[in-house]
Parts: structure tokens; sequence; C-alpha cells
């Protein structure tokens, strides 16, 4: 009994070791292929693999094969043929939000403003109006902000441009329509897909609001976002899925705007605010700032050219100190900060010397006025 024991156990060392040894060579043969679609090694090997789903009909348990990969890449978009931001702006791996700048300015990009009436900040005597503090996220209790994003989910994609700039768009259309409902909330990657320059590799503000002048924007359901670079098909504009096939949407709700343009300038930019919702505005976003900043008001001498895009909602100012500060939207998700915004001080800063302090925010900022002719 005792040998028949002891052989069984033998049986069962051999048996387990042939597995093992199996396992371990089929699972170097799908590194080594893959490592030839990347050209990285073991170490680096990417882990969004599909292998052959549990219930297809060829059972590969008994086969020496290399198993079925499909690796998931995102597409390149077909748009900027002329890009040489990789040499341009190099990666920065002390970094994690900003590895590049997403906000690229070509210099010899013009910018097709669009002005039919004065604007509030050019009004004589509109300084006089000004509230001390302002803040869209609470205007006698109504929230007309939409909600936090975070541009890098479900992958690190270079899009603050969009997000900057419809945040602030989303807002001025709930601002437009007295925060009726629905609040809008339209789709990052629709723009991506079909604007025609900006991608997860940067853009500009007016890739975005160039693209809801001429084209309109669509809701966020017609376009879910994927933080890739996509074809513009009639799928990608607007589209669904049924459980046998996907498909085009014809008819959806276009989002256009009329007026667009520039301002900077303190002043001007509360008035902008007040009258018509948040602006997006450019920013030299520090590691510092990346990294450290977690509450209050922020301030950081610096001169750091502008590479983000961020949407300023409001003003306030710190009653202990009485310092005065912006209320702006990131786009990096509500871990992030406070709940994904942050306040950074004013250039009244230190006497006047904000600006030197406020990673430029008040430098260059845009406005659009929402096309609400066919949403009501």
């Amino acid at each position: 009994m005792n040998a028949r024991l002891a052989l069984f156990a033998l049986l069962l060392v051999v048996f387990a070791s042939q597995c093992q040894a199996r396992w371990y060579t089929n699972n170097r043969l799908i590194n080594v292929i893959v490592s030839k679609v990347y050209g990285a090694s073991d170490e680096e090997q990417p882990t969004q693999l599909r292998h052959r789903s549990a219930g297809s009909d060829e059972d590969d348990s008994d086969s020496d094969e290399i198993p079925e990969v499909r690796v998931r890449r995102p597409a390149k978009t077909p748009y900027v043929e002329d890009d040489d931001s990789d040499e341009e702006f190099p990666e920065d791996h002390t970094r994690r939000f900003l590895r590049k700048p997403c906000l690229i300015k070509r210099k010899d990009r013009k910018y097709n403003f669009v002005k039919t009436y004065p604007r509030p900040w050019e009004q004589d005597g509109f300084e006089a109006s000004l509230p001390t503090n302002w803040d869209w996220r609470n205007v006698s209790g109504v929230d007309y902000c939409s909600p936090n994003r975070n541009q890098h989910i479900p992958v690190y994609c270079g899009s603050c441009w969009v997000f900057g700039s419809t945040g602030a768009l989303n807002d001025r259309f709930n601002v437009a329509r007295k925060n009726r409902w629905p609040k809008t909330m339209v789709s990052p990657q629709e723009i991506i897909d079909c604007n025609g320059r900006g991608t997860c590799q940067g853009g500009d503000v007016a890739d975005v609001y160039e693209h809801a002048k001429k084209e309109g924007l669509v809701e966020e359901g017609c376009n879910n976002y994927k933080a890739i670079n996509e074809k513009c098909t009639p799928f990608n504009r607007c589209g669904s899925c049924w459980p046998d096939n996907c498909f085009a949407i014809q008819n959806y709700t276009r989002y256009y705007i009329k007026d667009w343009g520039k301002v900077h300038g303190r002043e001007n930019m509360m008035a902008e605010i007040h009258r018509g919702g948040p602006i997006a505005c450019s920013i030299g976003a520090t590691p510092k700032f990346e990294l450290n900043y977690t509450s209050g008001v922020y301030s950081e001498k610096s001169n750091l050219e502008s590479n983000h895009i961020v949407s300023v909602s409001g003003w306030g100012i710190e009653k202990e100190t009485n310092t005065e500060y912006w209320i702006v939207r990131n786009s990096w998700g509500e871990a992030w900060g406070e709940r994904g915004w942050f306040r950074v001080v004013s250039s009244k800063y230190l006497n006047g010397q904000g600006n030197d302090y406020n990673m430029g925010i008040e430098k260059d900022c845009y406005y659009a006025d929402p096309d609400i002719s066919n949403l009501d």
C-alpha cells in the first residue's frame, strides 16, 4: 500500500512539473511576440492583452501552440501629418499629468474669432458692477457647473485643450439656459476624432471653438471618452450598439456657438465670467503645482511657458490673509486638488505682482457664447 502511494505521489510531481514547464514556455513565447509588436523588453510588456475567450469552440488546453493574442493599441490620428511635437517637446518622466505640454500653440495658426456685439468689459464703468466674490458653482444656491473630468482615464491622453475648453462651454450652456434640464455635457472624444487638428498629443482652444462654430458639438452619450485618437466616422460622430451590431445615429442634438474670442487681464476676465460664465485659460503648470498641490490658495514664482488649459469659474478672497484668488477647474480627476479644482492668486497678490506667481493664468483666456436657438 505504501509503495502505491509513493508511486502515485511521484506521478503527481512529474505531471505538475510538465504543466509548469508548458505554461512557462507558452508564456515566454507570448512575451516574445508582444515584444516584437511593441519593441519592449519582458519587463515593459503591456498588460492590456486579450486572449481567446473561454467560451470559444477551440480549446487550447492540450495544445503546444502559442495562444492567440490580440494587442489593444490606440489608433494613430490621420490628421496631424507635420506633427513634430515629439521632437519639440520631449517627455519629462518626473511628471505624472504633464509628460508633455497638452497645449500646443502653432506659430502659423490663424484664429478665426467671431465678434458681433461688444463684450461686457468693453462697456464704460464696468468695473463698478463687479462683485467681490463670484462662484458659478454656487449662485444663490444653484450650481451651474458640469462635473469634473479626468483626461487621463482610461489611458494617458494630452487632451487638456479639450477639457478646459468644453468644461467652460458646458457651464456657459447651463448659464444661458438658466440651468434647465438637460444639463449640457458635450463629447470630448468626438472633438478629438473630428476637429481635424488637436489630438491626444496636444491641441489648442481654437481647435474646439472653431469646430463648435462650424460643425457643432455632440453630447457625451454620442461618443464616450476613450482617451485615444480615432478616425472621424459617422459612428464616431454619434453612434450606438445593439447586441449584434453597431451603427451611426442619424438624428442627434448639435451644440453650436455664436461669438468667441480672447480675453485677458483681471478685471476683463471677471466681467466676462460674471456676465456669461466660465472661460478657458492657459497656464504654465509647474512640477511643484502638479505633484504637491492639495488645497488652499496656490502661489509659486515661475515664468514657465503655457503648457496646460483649465477653466476659470469665479474668484474670491481668502479671509485669513485677505488674498484674492481665482476659482479654477482642472481635468485631472477629483482625487487631485480640491476635488479636481484649485485656487490660485490673482494679479493683485503682493501689491500687484501676482502675475509672477499665478502661472500666467490672466494672460491668455478665451470665451465662447452658446447658441441655444435649437435647444429650447
